[in-house]
């Protein structure tokens, strides 16, 4: 199966739906904002209706949390870019679920993206290059059903996997991390988010 024909039926149903949580983020709707060394998260950066995260000099990992996007079958679409040029920056979608599974998109300033699903002790991945013309955002649709799993990114379909999740009953835990390696400051924005509850459609194919 190729992404589209898992993914295009489903983008049809949601076509003219309302999304069930949606944010242009002119106003902060719970996002959260977590560093290492932080005692309590941060409520997450918003500048000229964007929501942005920052990974200040001298650390590797931040990430923005917000609880009201956890669902169990989903999909999200939002818009991101990179503030600047260091090429190995990347930004990552995770996708967690109990006790140890996840899911994580990763995109690198460099134009590489990588697609790992499993369990910490048995990750497999896929990985390619994507089109990347800065300053421009790049648009993202992720698509979680079951079992199944499908990207688009600059809306072109991207990859599709079957069996991307290995318990598709839980809900999973969604957090947006920017990860660095050169040591210097890292800056990504994101906007027009939505997200559509797949399990409030009755009858999806």
């Amino acid at each position: 199966m190729w992404v589209t024909d898992f993914a295009d039926p489903i983008l049809a149903e949601v076509a003219d739906r309302k999304p069930d949580f949606e944010d242009d983020f002119s106003r902060n709707r719970g996002w959260l904002n977590m560093m290492p060394g932080l005692v309590w998260p941060l409520y997450a950066e918003r500048y000229d209706g964007m929501l942005f995260l920052r990974l200040p000099e001298g650390t590797k990992d931040s990430i923005l949390y917000n609880s009201r996007i956890n669902r169990r079958n989903f999909v999200l679409t939002l818009e991101f870019r990179f503030v600047h040029n260091q090429p190995d920056d990347a930004v990552r979608f995770q996708f967690s679920q109990p006790p140890d599974q996840s899911i994580a998109f990763d995109f690198s300033n460099n134009r590489n993206w990588k697609f790992q699903w499993g369990s910490e002790n048995n990750l497999q991945s896929t990985a390619g290059i994507y089109d990347h013309f800065p300053p421009e955002r790049i648009p993202l649709t992720i698509i979680m059903n079951g079992t199944q799993c499908a990207v688009y990114l600059n809306n072109d379909p991207l990859t599709y996997l079957s069996n991307c999740r290995i318990n598709p009953l839980h809900e999973s835990a969604v957090t947006f991390r920017l990860l660095g390696d050169n040591g210097s400051d890292v800056t990504a924005n994101f906007d027009n988010l939505n997200l559509w509850d797949l399990d409030n459609i009755p009858n999806l194919p």
